[in-house]
């Protein structure tokens, strides 16, 4: 990367890539967005700003002057939405010397950075980390970052950020005409995690309660709020290690009569399970699609079945086959006559009769828009199935830059500095409970009120404890060989832990 392009790291620790970066910033932990403002703020006030994108005021002459207000109707946007709103709410007031103060960054180097961008752009790479968004109020936080984007003409651009690539596969089929009256009532009770409730709105794609909030899941059922579990079945995550206080999990896990864990390999949540089911691992014991993008392209290909240590089971269909076999013998037959009846192998019409032949036919009814002459997408052509299976793997056609331009899949189909989209979710949320915006977000601890809560903004981040007497902050790193929790309890990951200071292979460290 360093031949083509200079890097700016931010973060508070001297990482790896801060050694290599041009710039490392090493900013005070959760004031990422104070930087991201007025790196907007210089941006702007510079004229910086990629005109082709974002647009011009009518008369060419820059008005944005630090503590000033613009008026809205001398600003010409083309494919972005509410720029001199968001100056007014917000970014006027974000001078680098208020940043600097925030940050504990040097001015000179906040204004080299922005001006920098602003000489690149449109080919510029901004890259969110989890340390931007994943905390306390860290959803403005992203925000801020990716506007900057937007201000840039870097959204959707040649060097910039680009959607993920379509990946154009099939889904599975509908079950619910296999739904008995118990059934119907369990999908109608409310989530375990209290999504959607005023204090947990999880906006997703603009809907109340759309998204998740695992940690939560902890509490709710110690607190038995709203409905004490007395089954569950965990698959897929190891909450007991992975979550930000995992003694309430553990607590949680104790209290919960009856726990069946299927999992690739010994965790921590394991140690709390009745039964665990051992499940093939995703590379090579079991049937499953694999989906990518990069480099302008979507990928997709499969993992099949290929050796079995010991007595596991695939998660995905021979576990879920064991399940309905076990209920039909009950009398409780909808589940197995869903996967018997509605899942067929599309070349021959044949329906599984065991949890491996699912397995494979999952795949194929997966995958079928991809490797079916009759519904081709684009990308890589194939004859049939036989084709597709001895390659193995899907290309897309390149992307295609700029086509979201106008298209943006926001309200207003632009790139929305003033987001219309949000604000429409947080009025849906707050007409759901009653309320207005800012009760919910005086609910959910955001310090902003009025249309301040529309536009990227700053907030304070949330800190435990008086500065006085703790003055040092502690920042938790991720691992370079982590990806989710029950990995790290892999022999491979023990055996190759070396390569953090500290690491020692096969033994347990701080790191």
């Amino acid at each position: 990367m360093l031949d083509h392009a200079k890097v700016a790291c931010v973060d508070p620790r001297f990482s790896s890539t801060a050694q290599k970066a041009d710039e490392w910033l090493p900013i005070k932990p959760g004031q990422d967005a104070a930087l991201a403002l007025a790196l907007a703020h210089v941006i702007l006030v510079e004229g910086l700003w990629h005109k082709p994108f974002v647009g011009d005021f009518s008369d060419g002459r820059n008005r944005f002057t630090a503590g000033q207000t613009v008026d809205e109707s001398s600003f010409e946007e083309r494919y972005t939405h509410g720029l001199v709103k968001w100056w007014n709410l917000e970014l006027k007031d974000r001078t680098p010397e208020w940043a600097a103060e925030v940050t504990e960054l040097p001015i000179e180097q906040i204004l080299r950075v922005a001006r920098d961008l602003g000489a690149a752009a449109p080919r510029v790479g901004i890259w969110l980390s989890r340390g931007m968004h994943m905390t306390t109020r860290g959803s403005y936080s992203s925000m801020s970052g990716h506007a900057l984007a937007g201000l840039l003409g870097a959204a959707d651009n040649e060097g910039g950020s680009m959607r993920f690539n379509s990946i154009p596969t099939a889904s599975m089929p509908d079950g619910a005409g296999y739904r008995d009256q118990i059934a119907l009532e369990g999908i109608n009770h409310e989530k375990i995690d209290r999504r959607g409730r005023l204090e947990f709105p999880a906006l997703k794609e603009g809907k109340s309660g759309g998204g998740v909030v695992t940690g939560q899941l902890a509490t709710s059922i110690l607190e038995e709020d709203p409905y004490p579990i007395e089954v569950m079945y965990a698959s897929w995550n190891n909450f007991a290690w992975a979550n930000a206080n995992p003694r309430e999990f553990e607590e949680a896990f104790k209290k919960i009569p009856f726990m069946v864990y299927s999992t690739t390999n010994i965790s921590e949540t394991g140690y709390f399970a009745d039964i665990i089911l051992p499940a093939g691992q995703a590379m090579f014991e079991r049937w499953s699609v694999v989906s990518n993008s990069g480099n302008g392209y979507g990928t997709v290909g499969f993992q099949q079945p290929m050796v079995k240590v010991g007595d596991s089971r695939q998660d995905e269909s021979e576990i879920p086959w064991l399940f309905a076999e076990a209920l039909a013998r009950k009398g409780f037959s909808a589940p197995l006559d869903y996967l018997k009846n509605e899942f067929a192998d599309p070349e021959t019409g044949a329906h599984p009769t065991n949890g491996d032949e699912l397995g494979r036919i999952m795949v194929k009814m997966a995958t079928r828009p991809l490797w079916d002459p009759a519904q081709y997408v684009g990308g890589d052509k194939f004859s049939g199935w036989d084709e597709f299976f001895k390659t193995g793997v899907w290309n897309s056609d390149h992307y295609e830059f700029r086509s979201k331009w106008g298209n943006m899949g926001t309200k207003t189909g632009n790139f929305e500095f003033y987001s219309e989209t949000l604000k429409a979710a947080l009025e849906g949320h707050a007409k759901k409970h009653d309320v207005d915006v800012d009760k919910v977000l005086e609910v959910c601890n955001y310090e902003a009120r009025g249309e301040l809560a529309f536009v990227p903004h700053y907030e304070p981040p949330r800190r435990f404890g008086d500065e006085g007497d703790y003055p040092m902050l502690f920042v938790d790193q991720k691992h370079k060989l982590n990806r989710e929790g029950r990995g790290c309890n892999h022999y491979w990951y023990t055996a190759e832990r070396d390569t953090e200071p500290g690491d020692i292979k096969f033994e347990e460290t701080t790191n």
